[in-house]
C-alpha cells in the first residue's frame, strides 16, 4: 500500500455564521491511500474551533508506513497501527481510518455498506442547515432547502430570534436548533428552551459551554424536549462521561476519528436508549458518504455539508428530493474528480 496527502481548502457557497464567528470555508487536507489499481480517499476537516491544523495532520501522516501491510483487508491490524502513530489527532485518524475502510472493500470488490454488516439502505433524509444571518440569506437559504424535510438552525447570536421568527414565517418545515455553546448560562438556556418548545423545535443542541456535564443534566430535568450534545463528546470515553446527563448525541466523524470509534459509540448510546445523530463538519462527499451509510443506524442526520460547498473535488455523492442516495457499487461510489488538480505529497 501506498500513501500520499495534499492541503486543501474548502470554499462555501456563501458565508456561513453561527455563535463562533462567521467562515468562508474551512482548511483540510485530502488523503490517497492506494494498492494495486485501487484507491480509496479520506480528508481531515479542521474548522478553527479545532486544536488540530493542516501541519499537525500532516506531521502525523508523514509517520505512516503501510508498506509493511501486505493485506489491504486486514483493517484490524491496519487500524491498531494507525491508532498508535495518530496521537490523539482524531481528523487525522479519521482519514486514515475511512480510507482504509473504503480501500478493503474495494479490494474484496463489495459496498463499504456490505463490508460493515450495516443495514442496506438506498438512500437516507438529511436536515438543512440554516446559519444565522440577515433576512434576506434566511429567505435565499430557505429557497435552497424547499427539498429537505427537516431543518437545522443554528442560533446563539444577537439576531437568533428574529431568524427563528422568520423561518416559522416562511416555512412548516418540522426543525431543530443548535446553539453551538452560545448561550452564557444554563438559566438563560431553560428559558430559551421553553421557548423553542413553544415554537416547536424537535430538539436542542449544544445549548452551553461547560466542563461539568452536572449543567446539562440541571437542564435535561428541566427542558420540555431532547437535550443533545455535539462540542463536548468526541470519543466513547467522552459518551460515558455524559451519557447520563443528555438526551442524544451529535457523532462525527471528524471527531470520533472514523468508523471503528463511531459504530461503538452507536452501541453505546443504543444500549442506554440514548438519541443518535449523524453529523458532519463543512466536508467533501468522500467523507459525507461514509458518514450516510452509517446513518442508517441514527434517529436524524445532518449531512448537508457537501451541499454547501462551491468546490467539493469528488464525484459519484447525489442529493435527491432532501436525501442523500447511497451509492450501492464498491466502496462508496465516491470518486476523486478528474477536472481536479491535486498537488499531492509523499514527504
Amino acid at each position: 500500500m501506498e500513501i500520499r496527502w495534499a492541503p486543501f481548502w474548502i470554499e462555501f457557497k456563501q458565508p456561513f455564521t453561527l455563535s463562533k464567528g462567521t467562515r468562508t470555508g474551512t482548511h483540510a487536507v485530502l488523503l490517497e491511500l492506494s494498492h494495486e489499481e485501487h484507491s480509496a480517499y479520506g480528508m481531515a476537516a479542521l474548522p478553527p474551533y479545532f486544536k488540530e491544523t493542516q501541519e499537525s495532520v500532516i506531521s502525523i501522516f508523514k509517520k505512516v508506513n503501510v508498506t509493511p501491510f501486505r493485506d489491504p483487508t486486514n483493517v484490524t491490524a491496519i487500524m491498531e497501527y494507525l491508532r498508535a502513530i495518530s496521537s490523539g489527532n482524531r481528523p487525522a485518524l479519521a482519514a486514515l481510518d475511512l480510507a482504509v475502510h473504503i480501500l478493503a472493500s474495494k479490494v474484496q470488490g463489495i459496498s463499504l455498506q456490505k463490508f460493515l454488516g450495516l443495514e442496506e439502505r438506498s438512500s437516507i433524509p438529511t436536515a438543512f442547515t440554516i446559519g444565522v444571518a440577515n433576512a434576506d440569506l434566511v429567505e435565499e437559504s430557505l429557497k435552497r432547502s424547499k427539498d429537505f424535510a427537516n431543518l437545522k438552525l443554528k442560533m446563539g447570536m444577537q439576531n437568533e430570534w428574529e431568524v427563528l421568527d422568520q423561518v416559522i414565517t416562511l416555512t412548516n418545515k418540522k426543525f431543530f436548533v443548535d446553539v453551538n455553546q452560545g448561550w452564557k448560562s444554563k438559566e438563560v438556556a431553560i428559558k430559551n428552551i421553553e421557548r423553542l418548545s413553544k415554537a416547536g423545535a424537535l430538539f436542542v443542541e449544544e445549548p452551553i459551554k461547560t466542563l461539568d456535564p452536572a449543567d446539562y443534566k440541571w437542564l435535561q430535568e428541566r427542558s420540555a424536549i431532547p437535550v443533545f450534545v455535539d462540542e463536548h463528546v468526541w470519543t466513547l470515553s467522552d459518551m460515558n462521561e455524559w451519557i447520563d446527563c443528555v438526551d442524544g448525541f451529535n457523532i462525527k466523524l471528524m471527531k470520533s476519528g472514523g468508523i471503528q470509534e463511531s459504530l461503538q459509540m452507536i452501541a453505546r448510546a443504543k444500549a442506554k436508549n440514548s438519541k443518535l445523530m449523524m453529523g458532519c463538519m463543512a466536508e467533501c462527499s468522500c467523507t459525507v458518504s461514509v458518514a450516510s451509510i452509517l446513518g442508517s443506524e441514527f434517529d436524524y442526520c445532518d449531512l448537508d455539508g457537501p451541499f454547501l460547498l462551491k468546490n467539493d473535488p469528488f464525484n459519484g455523492f447525489v442529493y435527491k428530493k432532501g436525501e442523500v442516495m447511497i451509492n450501492d457499487t464498491i466502496g462508496t461510489g465516491v470518486e476523486l474528480s478528474r477536472d481536479v488538480a491535486i498537488s499531492w505529497l509523499t514527504k
